[in-house]
C-alpha cells in the first residue's frame, strides 16, 4: 500500500504469514517540513523584495535568526517566534541606517518535532 504522509501519522501494521501466523506493530511517521531560505534581497524602494524572509517557520516557534556582516558584526536578530508568525524577516538596515550591498552570512537554529536541533548558515546577498 502507498500514503500520502504530512505532519506526524501512526499506523498499525498487521502482517499475516501463509501459516496463519500474525504480527502487528505500530509505526510512527513524522514529516518535518522545511524552511524556504533565499539567497538575496534588494530593499531598494520599488515595493518588491524588499525583505529577505525566511518563509515556513510557523512550525519552529524556537527558530533563532542571526545575520552578521563580513566583519562578524550582528546586524539582524529574531528568536521565539509566535505560531502565527510565517515569514520572519531582514530589513536591510542595521541601526536604522541601511546596510550597505554585500554579502552576509546567516545562521538558523531550529528545533524539529523530534527533539534534535538543526542548524542551518549561508549567504545572502544585499543588492540595492
Amino acid at each position: 500500500p502507498t500514503w500520502m504522509v504530512s505532519g506526524t501519522q501512526t499506523f498499525i501494521v498487521t502482517v499475516t504469514a501463509t501459516n496463519g501466523c500474525l504480527g502487528s506493530d505500530e509505526v510512527t511517521i513524522t514529516i518535518n517540513p522545511n524552511v524556504d531560505v533565499p539567497d538575496g534581497f534588494t530593499p531598494n524602494g520599488d515595493a518588491t523584495n524588499q525583505t529577505w524572509e525566511i518563509l515556513n517557520t510557523a512550525q519552529f516557534p524556537e527558530m533563532t535568526v542571526q545575520v552578521f556582516n563580513r566583519w562578524g558584526q550582528l546586524v539582524f536578530q529574531a528568536q521565539n517566534f509566535s505560531s502565527a508568525d510565517t515569514n520572519i524577516g531582514w530589513d536591510g538596515t542595521f541601526k536604522n541606517q541601511a546596510s550597505p550591498i554585500g554579502v552576509y552570512l546567516y545562521v538558523t537554529e531550529m528545533e524539529r518535532a523530534n527533539g534534535n536541533v538543526e542548524v542551518l548558515q549561508g549567504n545572502v546577498t544585499l543588492v540595492r
